[in-house]
């Protein structure tokens, strides 16, 4: 299945975790157009049923008693208002949320306001006015794609929020971004086919998705010295840049940005201390080697890296993002070390092959089915797979197990008296005899935990 694909299902099965997690009941309120839900003393509101008449919206400050916190995913896409004020307590605004508004003109955002989700004002063809308040942090991307707002510009760039640069369309060939600047937007400088050189200063946390796209003569990039800043996978493609670098392991200050190339072999090299964003995406890697300075494995790290089999998590290591190890269909074997503290949602999700995990007791949080599922079509996306086990101290994966309904087992090689241990080689088959599944690069290994007590096996005799 194509990522597009793996990313829908896996939107889904989130979006089902989280009313898991807490009592989601819908309200209407007494208008009958605010369709609401309340969680932890805060409102969100899920949808708005429009009418022509809606010229002019002002989305009320509280609904059913609790203050109106969240905007929810396309809570008011297609509307007919042409302004819309929004509450003085809203920090989130979901995607697509007022996308395809085609008779918005301004919107009124208000002070403390944090994320603007993607696609939430895109193709709002009239949108001219925007204030966006210095509270905010977080444009997702397409936010404003296809708004006069942000297309029809003439100053050569914008800045936003909290220091979020938007957009560049300077025509000089060198370009040094102010100290101000703390993110850099999806596509902020695509297509800027005359620049030559950019300088980024240590103060930039982030650069989204294909900030650089199709910056075909970007050949300079100076970047600050041991940043840990996030890189979004496609920042830099299509550029001189990333062209000229050698195939392998692509460093940026201390963060591995991306392994390029069709090699099969990678060894991460010393001083790369995470592993960034979707670097070995889809790559054809079938081992790799990371240094004992490694702390973290970022947000999609190793997607479908489907002929990695077996990898060695070093001691450094304290989280493992989202997605992180997410199909990787060949992997059997996955050592995580003593000092893991975190395993992000769906982080070996979709691993059929891998059917145990030695969970350290430093784990102290593990996201929604970071482990034991695999892929299914159909609406609910993920089912558990019956033959996982863990074996673990930790009281919150023990938890989670429970929750799952993931059976526990003895560590691998765990040496018991009474115990028999035999192992056979089964190709690709999947078996449990009420023992423990241990993965293998030639097939699978079945570990039978045969218990003979000593008593038994005299009166056998």
């Amino acid at each position: 299945m194509k990522r597009i694909g793996w990313i829908v299902g896996l939107a889904a099965g989130m979006a089902a975790a989280v009313c898991m997690g807490a009592v989601c009941r819908a309200e209407t309120d007494d208008s009958g157009r605010y369709t609401y839900e309340i969680q932890d003393g805060k409102a969100s509101i899920l949808h708005y049923s429009w009418n022509e008449a809606d010229t002019v919206l002002t989305i009320p400050d509280t609904l059913g008693g609790a203050p109106v916190t969240e905007l929810a995913a396309g809570a008011f896409a297609e509307c007919y208002a042409e302004s819309v004020t929004l509450p003085a307590g809203v920090t989130y605004i979901g995607d697509n949320c007022f996308r395809d508004c085609g008779y918005l003109t301004e919107a009124t955002l208000p002070k403390g306001l944090e994320t603007i989700g993607a696609s939430a004002f895109e193709d709002c063809i009239l949108l001219k006015q925007v204030e966006i308040p210095d509270t905010v942090t977080e444009i997702e991307t397409a936010a404003f794609s296809g708004t006069p707002w942000l297309e029809d510009r003439s100053q050569d760039v914008l800045i936003v929020g909290d220091g979020i640069l938007l957009a560049y369309r300077g025509e000089g060939t060198a370009y040094e971004i102010p100290d101000t600047v703390h993110s850099i937007g999806d596509s902020a400088f695509a297509n800027c086919t005359v620049l030559e050189s950019v300088t980024i200063p240590d103060s930039v946390m982030y650069i989204r998705e294909g900030a650089f796209d199709n910056c075909t003569a970007l050949k300079e990039i100076a970047f600050p010295e041991q940043s840990n800043m996030i890189i979004r996978a496609d920042a830099l493609r299509n550029t001189l840049w990333f062209q000229k670098q050698p195939d392998g392991c692509v460093v940026i200050g201390s963060t591995l940005y991306r392994f390029k190339g069709s090699g099969t072999q990678a060894q991460v090299p010393d001083g790369v201390t995470v592993i960034g964003e979707s670097a070995f995406e889809q790559t054809a890697v079938t081992s790799v080697i990371l240094p004992d300075g490694v702390q973290e494995i970022r947000r999609a790290a190793f997607y479908g890296c489907e002929n990695l089999r077996s990898i060695t998590l070093p001691q450094g290591v304290r989280k493992i993002g989202t997605m992180g190890f997410y199909h990787c269909g060949s992997l059997t074997s996955v050592i995580l070390p003593q000092g893991l503290e975190e395993i992000g949602d769906y982080a070996f999700a979709s691993c059929d092959k891998l059917l145990y995990l030695a969970v350290p007791d430093s784990v102290t949080s593990l996201g929604s089915r970071c482990m034991g599922y695999t892929y299914v079509s159909g609406e609910e996306g993920f089912a558990l797979e019956e033959q996982f086990r863990i074996s673990t101290e930790s009281s919150a994966a023990k938890a989670y197990a429970e929750k799952e309904g993931i059976s526990l087992t003895a560590p691998m090689g765990a040496e018991k008296s009474d115990t028999e241990v035999s192992s056979m080689s089964m190709g690709t088959k999947r078996l449990l005899f009420g023992g423990i599944v241990l993965a293998g690069s030639a097939g699978i290994a079945l570990v039978m935990l045969l218990m003979r007590r000593k008593a038994q096996k005299t009166t056998e005799k």
